[in-house]
């Protein structure tokens, strides 16, 4: 009897965080296309959903797509991409989404990344929290 397949399955909110837990999953000595496969194709097939989990015709997809092999290295599938050495052994960021395809709308990531700096920025002019920056203490008069 076959082993069952390695699944990948998270409670981690969409975002880098879901980049990291594969990048763990490879740690583990997983070759990274069963990776891949456990995050897509066995998945979808665990969860008895025939038309997800591959790029076919017919079949429903949400994809990203990239510039570089997440085979290659995880780290492109960061939206900013990895840094790497170039052949002069001088640091440069490659690799990264660069569109994502959501229900049919191509969205180009670059203008995403616009929006979440513009989100950022307005987070941080608006009004802190009302939250307790210094510790209780508790002296002997307040026993």
């Amino acid at each position: 009897m076959p082993a069952p397949p390695i699944l990948y399955v998270s409670r981690a909110r969409p975002g880098f965080s879901n980049v990291r837990e594969l990048q763990l999953l490879r740690e583990t000595g997983l070759h990274t296309l069963e990776v891949l496969r456990a995050a897509t194709q066995n998945s979808a097939v665990t969860l008895r959903e025939p038309k997800l989990g591959l790029v076919r015709p017919g079949f429903t997809a949400d994809l990203v797509i990239v510039d570089g092999s997440p085979a290659y290295n995880l780290r492109f599938l960061y939206s900013f991409g990895a840094l790497t050495l170039d052949p002069q052994r001088k640091m440069r960021r490659t690799g990264g989404i660069v569109h994502t395809i959501k229900d049919g709308l191509v969205l180009e990531n670059a203008k995403l990344m616009e929006e979440v700096e513009k989100m950022v920025a307005a987070s941080k002019t608006e009004e802190k929290p009302d939250v307790v920056t210094t510790p209780f203490v508790t002296t002997p008069s307040q026993r």
